[in-house]
């Protein structure tokens, strides 16, 4: 098997400056053939200008059409073993340290530069032998694999991946991430099966559970977050989407949300251990196509629950009217039973009423009390009640009032008979 040189190149364009030699035991320059330094270390300073797309300083170029492998079996472009047993010194497979050593002019003024200490990039071309219902192959641009084996006991602790950032005092900058997920110009098409840009999940022969899923905060650490835990920014088209958060997939044994004082179950919304002087309170700002800023049902065909216009309401599942209603002023009407009208005005014999809550209907049988704002003269006053239309005042099974039947700043008890509103305590009997 011939050995493939690794070679490190001149930054004037892909020209190798020295290479590996078959053994990978010393670092030879083209140039001489000589020697350049001693087994496992080897470095180089390389300057110049370029108008190649990319200039590689160190290089591993490989073709290969391996065949004929089991299904457990990878084919490395590069392969690094490293193994240790004793020492103290902590260990990288892999180190990669990049440095900028001085002020760099940057690209053209409507561009920026990328640095990326490790960058992996796929591209791929042709299909991997599967079909539809038996598709191949999975891709992936970076892949990390911790495992301890049955011997590593007493560890303080496993990580898959840890991205650390720090931007010390003085440096300045606009966008500051510590885990970025993009989505990329040429992404157009959708998973047919799982569409996500982070998956969390385990396989099949997992036994352990995590306690938790994602975690803020971490024992002997500080609070890392000053703003919102959770939230968006401003992007170039509109923030939409179907679900703030969806668990409905999901059993809960506890609380599908839970902060202090509150949490939510499945069939509870609960609200405690308030301080003194603290209150629960629920807010919605926008009123439903049926009115109201808070709406309770139960989702099928029973009574409601509603807040409107600082009116209490509990009203019928047809919403045609309400049932209840209770205002802030401690006003209130049931339905079929007594409704306080307030005071009567507009005329004597001619009597408005403008209750708060409006009355949507008569409703025979119903009790109304009202204080008269004036006395009656005639035998056949009338009442209107928030617009309904006027309704002839009675007595006794459609008799006719007499004259001061009602005089101002009497209480009126009315019952509507389904024709006309019967007074029950006329001063004339």
């Amino acid at each position: 098997m011939t050995v493939p040189y690794i070679f490190a190149t001149q930054a004037a364009g892909n020209v190798p400056a020295s290479y590996l030699d078959a053994n990978f035991a010393q670092l030879v320059e083209l140039a001489g053939g000589n020697t350049i330094l001693g087994k496992n270390t080897f470095s180089d300073s390389l300057s110049g200008t370029s108008t190649a797309g990319s200039v590689h300083l160190l290089g591993v170029s490989l073709s290969e059409t391996v065949t004929d492998l089991t299904a457990s079996s990878t084919v490395d472009g590069l392969y690094i073993s490293h193994i240790f047993g004793t020492g103290q010194a902590a260990r990288n497979g892999i180190r990669v340290d990049l440095n900028n050593a001085a002020a760099t002019a940057g690209v053209s003024a409507d561009q920026h530069a990328f640095y990326t200490g490790i960058m992996s990039n796929l591209y791929i071309a042709y299909s991997d032998g599967g079909g539809v219902g038996t598709e191949k192959g999975d891709f992936y641009g970076y892949a990390a694999q911790v495992t301890f084996a049955a011997g590593a006991t007493n560890m303080h602790g496993i990580v898959g991946a840890e991205f650390d950032i720090g931007c010390q005092a003085g440096s300045s900058l606009i966008s500051k991430i510590g885990l970025q997920v993009l989505s990329y110009a040429s992404d157009a098409v959708k998973g047919s099966a799982i569409d996500a840009l982070v998956l969390i999940t385990a396989d099949s022969s997992t036994t352990a559970k995590f306690d938790y899923g994602i975690v803020f905060g971490k024992a002997g650490t500080n609070w890392p977050v000053s703003g919102t835990l959770i939230g968006t920014y401003a992007t170039l088209n509109t923030r939409a989407a179907v679900n703030g958060i969806d668990f409905s997939a999901v059993t809960f044994s506890g609380s599908a949300f839970k902060s202090a004082g509150f949490s939510v179950t499945t069939s509870l919304v609960s609200i405690d251990g308030l301080a003194a002087g603290n209150n629960a309170q629920l807010t919605v700002a926008n009123a439903g196509v049926n009115g109201g800023a808070v709406q309770i049902t139960d989702g099928t065909n029973g009574k409601f629950l509603r807040v409107l216009s600082n009116t209490f309401q509990i009203i019928n599942s047809a919403y045609t009217g309400a049932l209840l209603s209770l205002t802030d002023a401690g006003n209130f009407s049931v339905a079929g039973t007594t409704n306080y009208l307030g005071t009567t005005t507009s005329a004597a014999d001619a009597m408005v009423a403008t209750p708060s809550p409006v009355l949507t209907a008569y409703t025979a049988g119903a009790f109304y009390i009202a204080k008269s704002g004036y006395t009656n003269a005639t035998t056949t006053p009338t009442i209107n009640v928030s617009g309904l239309g006027a309704k002839t005042i009675v007595k006794r099974a459609a008799t006719a009032l007499a004259a001061g039947d009602y005089v101002a700043n009497m209480m009126m008890i009315l019952v509507y008979d389904g024709t006309n509103m019967e007074l029950l305590n006329p001063v004339v009997n």
